[in-house]
């Protein structure tokens, strides 16, 4: 194994914890990526989780991360969800707000 090159940790191993499939690559193109956090008190819920990614995936965004919460319960669940159109990011946060959820964003992720 050469390890002239590096430390000997992969590229994916040496990119920031949080950004997502398409956001690891979206730097190296022209076009950024677009992205907002869905936050909500623990515990994890699966099914409303489900309903999230459906709205999301309808209008061609994608489920990216998810953070927390601690297993004390001292932090929010958050979901990060990712879009290449800005329009379509700002109109689903705003899909998402209108049914209760807390939603920050939609920002710049590349």
């Amino acid at each position: 194994m050469n390890r002239s090159r590096g430390s000997g940790r992969s590229q994916m191993e040496r990119l920031p914890p949080r950004l997502g499939y398409r956001g690891r690559y979206a730097s190296m193109s022209m076009s950024p990526t677009w992205m907002f956090e869905v936050y909500y008190k623990p515990p994890r819920d699966p099914v409303r989780e489900h309903k999230l990614l459906q709205v999301v995936s309808a209008s061609g965004g994608r489920f990216d991360h998810r953070a927390g919460p601690h297993i004390d319960g001292s932090t929010s669940v958050c979901l990060t969800f990712e879009f290449d159109d800005f329009a379509a990011a700002r109109t689903v946060g705003d899909q998402i707000r209108m049914l209760g959820e807390h939603v920050e964003g939609p920002y710049q992720y590349s």
